[in-house]
């Protein structure tokens, strides 16, 4: 991360006391995710504690507030411009945040458009830090995915598959044993998030997401060979 310096005011009950501080520099703007080239105002703290400096990108013309975990004093700098000089190195976060909506492939889309709206749902609800929400979204999501794909596959079986058990249904209904271990080992963790006991604790959100990704190659994969066959049988 790049740094700059500006000036820091503190802001106590009775006066502003002024200081100069250098600060990371967000490697991108939170909106529209361009390499940031900014435009910053003062720093602004009212402790010790955590540091607010308001930003502006000149890319889409938006504006955000960067916060910092705290800062120190950097005894190289005491001097600087005969102000106390301070280094804030831990950026915590940006606001507000903007999520970014994730856009699967035209053959996803076909195949399971309910997939793509619940996992960006799913998805802004983690960048709010909304984890619990966000893990219950994210195999609501997947199952969607799963279910669709599995009436592509037996469309005369759709009123069955639509009322059975994921976990059923994935067991019955996919033969391909990459897609049915990534949809099994998915389910299981999407399903912890919906529990209250958790049973596999070295397992998160992170690598559900992880899984569902995979998932997502290979189901795309046997689209594409099912569209090839199409086209090269007589």
């Amino acid at each position: 991360m790049k740094s700059a310096i500006t000036e820091l005011y503190l802001l106590n009950k009775s006066n502003v006391d002024k200081s100069t501080i250098e600060f990371t520099i967000p490697d991108y703007c939170p909106k529209c995710h361009a390499p940031f080239v900014h435009n910053f105002s003062k720093a602004i703290t009212t402790d010790e504690k955590k540091v607010e400096i308001f930003m502006y990108c000149n890319h889409c013309s938006s504006s955000f507030i960067t916060k910092y975990k705290g800062f120190v004093e950097n005894p190289s700098y005491a001097s600087y411009r005969n102000n106390a000089f301070y280094w804030a190195s831990d950026l915590e976060k940006c606001e507000p945040i903007y999520p970014e909506n994730k856009l699967f492939s035209e053959k996803i889309a076909n195949l399971s458009p309910m997939f793509q709206n619940i996992y960006n749902q799913a998805n802004t609800a983690e960048s709010y830090s909304i984890n619990e929400i966000a893990g219950m979204g994210y195999r609501k999501a997947l199952e969607f995915l799963v279910k669709d794909f599995c009436i592509h596959l037996n469309p005369d079986k759709k009123a069955e598959i639509e009322n059975i058990l994921l976990g059923k249904c994935i067991s019955i209904y996919i033969s391909d044993e990459k897609i049915k271990n990534l949809a099994t080992a998915s389910t299981w963790i999407g399903n912890d998030e919906t529990h209250y006991v958790r049973k596999h604790i070295d397992k998160d959100i992170k690598d559900m997401k992880q899984f569902i990704h995979a998932l997502l190659y290979f189901i795309e994969y046997q689209l594409t060979v099912e569209e090839a066959t199409t086209f090269t049988t007589p």
